[in-house]
This record gives structure tokens, sequence and C-alpha cells, in this order.
């Protein structure tokens, strides 16, 4: 078994992009690759988070922050190719100037529900990302938690006793203590050895690394586009992208994703949004 550390923020539009390598992991590794994500707090405050890849310089107002952050989530979406939309984008406010809301909340998931919780997560990548929401919110993060299949009264219960803020405290003492400084970053373990990963990797140079550190021990299996295993998929996480479907399963030359979502609608099977530039699929 190979355990993969992934040091996240859910705000970040890498990190987004990193769920399509996520769904071509658990396909092509089921049951190799363990994966924890790190809820690591990107966005402590967004008035003092100076980031000029984003746009972000200083001394801007929480208007200009915020179009220059949508701005920069367009522009990566030629790269990434997952769903982006920005119209009524308001993220970050006054009275919610940091992406921690959404880490701690994360961890109040992991404790009331965790079978669901990296559902939770994705989730939430999703509605900062592909549906403008004002993620940072409470009564957003609660609904989505709802959505998701948390436990609503556990999860309440982790956000007022302490435990999810400790948890987060946790993660952010070992994103830390390993010098993280770019999202997403990875470490790779097995047997002793480790791997550092960071930033935008495809999914062929990260089986190329898998394959490094285990010696070959571990590699990938064929994941054929089986209407079956999309559906199950499809169940696990509620939506999922085009890119994400893509990364998923072996096409053969000729054959797209989007032409086996458009038989299985057509057949009743789910439902294909417009989102951006992109598709999103949902259950029917």
């Amino acid at each position: 078994m190979l355990t993969l550390f992934a040091f996240t923020d859910p705000v970040c539009v890498w990190c987004w992009a990193a769920e399509a390598l996520f769904r071509g992991l658990e396909t092509h590794y089921p049951g190799a690759v363990d994966i924890h994500h790190i809820a690591s707090g990107m966005v402590k405050d967004i008035h003092v988070f100076d980031d000029p890849d984003a746009g972000l310089t200083g001394n801007q107002t929480m208007d200009q922050i915020n179009a220059s952050i949508a701005q920069h989530y367009e522009d990566t979406a030629e790269t990434h190719h997952m769903p982006i939309h920005t119209e009524g984008f308001r993220l970050f406010s006054e009275a919610t100037p940091s992406s921690w809301p959404q880490n701690i909340a994360f961890k109040a998931a992991q404790i009331a529900t965790p079978q669901h919780a990296n559902r939770f997560l994705r989730h939430v990548r999703q509605a900062t990302m592909a549906q403008a929401l004002p993620t940072a919110q409470a009564p957003v993060l609660y609904e989505l938690a709802g959505i998701c299949g948390i436990d609503q009264k556990k999860y309440a219960a982790a956000l007022t006793d302490g435990s999810a803020l400790k948890a987060f405290q946790q993660d952010l003492r070992l994103a830390m203590e390993n010098s993280i400084d770019l999202f997403p970053s990875y470490i790779l373990k097995y047997q002793g050895k480790a791997l550092r990963l960071a930033g935008h990797i495809p999914f062929q140079e990260f089986v190329k690394s898998i394959t490094k550190l285990t010696g070959g021990a571990i590699l990938p299996q064929a994941s054929p586009p089986e209407d079956r295993a999309l559906l199950e998929l499809l169940h696990q996480y509620q939506t999922l992208s085009m890119e994400e479907i893509r990364q998923a399963f072996d096409f053969e030359e000729g054959s797209t994703p989007q032409a086996w979502c458009r038989r299985l609608e057509q057949a009743g099977k789910l439902r294909i949004s417009p989102v951006g530039k992109s598709w999103m699929i949902t259950q029917a």
C-alpha cells in the first residue's frame, strides 16, 4: 500500500484541478493508494495574502480581490479543463476574509461522517469554483454537508466543541513541519521511502512517480469505460466533471467522455449540464 498525503485547500483552483487526478488514481490503483487530504489553510487573511499569479498584490479593495481571483480561476481553466463559473463571484468579504472556515468544515465532516468527508471536500471545491458560492459562510457549508450525506448534528457539534478546529490545527502543524508553500503538494510514502511532488501534476507523471518510488511493485491497472463503473463513481461523488471522467477511464482513440455520457443521458442514467466552458454530470 502506498500512502499519499495531499496538502490542500478547498478554495485553491489547482486543488480543484487535482480532483481529476484523484479519480484517475482511484480507478487505476484500486486498494493500492491510500489518499489522505491535509487541510493546510492556504489563506489565513486575504488582506495580506500575496499571489502575483492570481493578481493579488496587496492594497486592493475586496471587490478587486474577488475580481482578481475570479479572473485567475478563469485563466487556469484552459490548462486543467475543470468546470469554472465565476458569475456573481464573492468568495471573500470583510466578514469572511479567510479560507480557514472551509478547511475547518472539512475536518468537521471527517469527524462527523468520515466515509463522506472526501465527497464533502470535493463539493466545497465545486461550490467555490464551479458555482461561485460564498463557501466561507457557515450556512452554505452546512447545506453542503447535508447534500453530501454528512451527519449535520455531529458536524455542528464538531464545529462548536472545538474538535474540528483542533484537528485543523494538527493539519496546519503537519503542513508547517513539511514546509508546504505550494498547493497542492503531495508526499508519497512506501515502505520507508518518500517522494515529494508539488503543483499541477498530470496523471501520467504521477504514474511514473509511483512506479519509481515503489520500484514497479505498484502499477496502474486498466480502467476501461464501463457503464457500471462510471455510475458507481457518480454515486460516490454525486457529480463528476468530464475531465474527471477522462482521467478515470482509458478511452480508445476516437472515443470521448462526452459521447459516452450523452448515450447514458439518453438512456436516463444521468444528466449533463454546461458549466463555463466545460460540462458536469449529475445523477438522474
